[in-house]
């Protein structure tokens, strides 16, 4: 089988994001407390109707004032408003909330990662990535990504407690360019389908 350049489509944004949460959560706070909601629900840029659903659900949360105003809140009371936010944005099939699925918190390929978070979150297109990155931003939230789920270690694909997972299966599509001398893979494409699918046109990678 002839080989094949690989075009990895890894969502950089958010892994940037993903790090910078993971070693320093206790800044996120600061850094975008002073964000006011209409300044966030105006930067996702949502239809008329669905501006005033999520601007409607988030005005109302006292948990969320007191954050926004540097007092005290309930981290865990944010993370689920978050998880609401992205129902409202994603739709519910698109979300996963408290309790998570076992069978969705199970996915990872080592038990030392099975962890619940509050919601789990499956984008199918990078402005479902978009959506939920701006709203991990806005609210401060500690946020994990998984593509296939084969890390073992705690905290690198999962998340316990206060916080969100970004679960990247259903970003799997495959592309044969058409030269067929490279493939581009949406990271949560596995390598059995990988391999299925460029079987027929006698490449590998």
């Amino acid at each position: 089988m002839a080989p094949l350049s690989v075009i990895c489509l890894v969502l950089a944004g958010a892994s940037q994001a993903a790090s910078f949460s993971r070693f320093a959560p206790s800044l996120a706070p600061r850094l975008n407390a002073n964000k006011p909601i209409d300044a966030f629900v105006d930067s996702l840029r949502l239809q008329k109707e669905q501006v005033q659903v999520v601007h409607d659900y988030l005005v109302k949360d006292s948990n969320l004032d007191a954050y926004l105003g540097h007092r005290s809140y309930d981290s865990t009371q944010l993370a689920a408003t978050a998880c609401g936010t992205l129902e409202i944005l994603l739709g519910k099939d698109s979300v996963d909330t408290s309790p998570v699925n076992e069978t969705v918190v199970q996915e990872s390929w080592s038990q030392t990662a099975w962890l619940s978070p509050n919601c789990a979150s499956f984008p199918d297109s990078k402005e479902d990535v978009s959506l939920i990155i701006k709203t991990v931003q806005f609210f401060g939230t500690q946020f994990m990504v998984r593509s296939g789920g084969h890390s073992p270690n705690p905290g690198f694909s999962s998340l316990a407690g206060p916080g969100l997972l970004i679960d990247l299966q259903r970003l799997n599509r495959i592309s044969l360019s058409r030269d067929g001398k490279t493939v581009a893979l949406e990271p949560g494409a596995r390598w059995g389908a990988v391999y299925s699918t460029l079987d027929p046109y006698n490449v590998s990678v």
